[in-house]
C-alpha cells in the first residue's frame, strides 16, 4: 500500500474505525465530530485536522449534509514518506504521526487545500497514485512545519464538555413530545457523537437517554391530566401515543395508577 490522498464525503454518516496505517483527516466542507481514543474529541471544519496514528481507534459523526474531508492514508514504511523525512529532517514516522491530536492550519496554508481539492475533483474523486505523489509532499510538509498550524484550544473541544445543559435538554425534548427524538437526533443537537453523548448522559443522569425522554413524556401527561380537561385520547395524541390505551399502559407502568385514577385524585 502506498500513501494516498482522497476526498471523502461524510454527510451524516457515523461509525468507528481502527486500522494499521496512519491517517490525517482534514476538514474541507461542513462539520464533523471526531473522537480519538487517546487524543480526546474535537470538531473538524474547514482547515482543522486530526492526526490518527495506526491502531488508534477513532469515532466520527458527520453533522451537515455537505460534510466532506480530505483524507491522507499513510502506511508504514512508505518510500515516499521516508523520502520526505530525509529531505526535510522531520521525523514523521517516529514522532509527528505517532501523536494523536487536533490542530488547525493557518490562513496562509488554506490555498493549498483548495488546490488539492480541485485537483482531486478534476479526477472525479478517483484515487490516483501519481496525483498523490504530487500532492502528498506539499500537504505533509505544510502541515508539520512549525508555525503553519495553530494549537487546538481555539476549537471547541468535545472532550472538554463534561456536562449536558439540563435546561436546554428539557426544552428540546418538550418541543418534540409528539415525535420523540432518538439518541442520534439528541446527540446532533449537542454536537456530540452518539457514543459520547450516551456515555455522558448516563454518567450525568444515571439513566439512558430514552428512559429520560419517556420520563419527560409521563410528567407532561400527569400535568395535562391534573390541570386540563383534555380527554385521554387528546393527551395521547399530543404525546405521540397511538391511542388512549397505549398512554394508559405506559402511565400505569410509570406511576402505578391509570390516567383515570390520577385525574380523580387530582379533583
Amino acid at each position: 500500500m502506498h500513501s494516498l490522498i482522497r476526498r471523502n464525503r461524510i454527510a451524516h454518516q457515523s461509525g468507528q474505525h481502527c486500522h494499521d496505517f496512519s491517517q490525517i483527516l482534514i476538514g474541507w466542507k461542513g462539520r464533523m465530530a471526531c473522537e480519538l481514543l487517546h487524543g480526546g474529541g474535537n470538531y473538524l471544519t474547514q482547515g482543522s485536522f486530526a492526526i490518527v496514528p495506526g491502531q488508534e481507534s477513532h469515532l466520527f459523526h458527520g453533522l451537515s449534509d455537505d460534510c466532506e474531508l480530505l483524507v491522507l492514508d499513510i502506511p508504514n514504511a512508505d518510500p515516499l514518506v521516508s523520502a520526505i523525512e530525509q529531505s526535510s529532517d522531520i521525523a514523521l514516522y517516529q514522532d509527528w504521526l505517532q501523536t494523536p491530536r487536533f490542530a488547525q492550519i493557518t490562513a496562509g496554508t488554506a490555498p493549498l487545500l483548495e488546490f488539492a481539492s480541485t485537483r482531486l475533483q478534476q479526477r472525479n474523486d478517483r484515487v490516483s497514485a501519481a496525483l498523490s505523489c504530487q500532492l502528498l509532499p506539499l500537504l505533509l510538509l505544510q502541515l508539520c512545519m512549525p508555525g503553519e498550524t495553530i494549537e487546538p484550544e481555539i476549537i471547541t473541544s468535545i472532550g472538554s464538555q463534561s456536562r449536558i445543559d439540563e435546561q436546554q435538554l428539557n426544552r428540546l425534548i418538550d418541543r418534540h413530545l409528539s415525535e420523540p427524538l432518538d439518541n442520534q437526533q439528541l446527540a446532533d443537537h449537542f454536537y456530540l457523537s452518539q457514543s459520547h453523548f450516551y456515555t455522558l448522559f448516563n454518567r450525568q443522569f444515571a439513566m439512558a437517554p430514552q428512559q429520560y425522554v419517556a420520563q419527560r413524556r409521563m410528567q407532561k401527561a400527569r400535568e395535562l391530566l391534573q390541570t386540563t380537561s383534555l380527554s385521554q385520547l387528546a393527551i395521547a395524541e399530543e404525546l405521540g401515543f397511538s391511542d388512549a390505551s397505549s398512554l394508559s399502559r405506559a402511565y400505569k407502568k410509570h406511576f402505578g395508577q391509570t390516567p383515570r385514577q390520577a385525574r380523580k385524585r387530582a379533583h
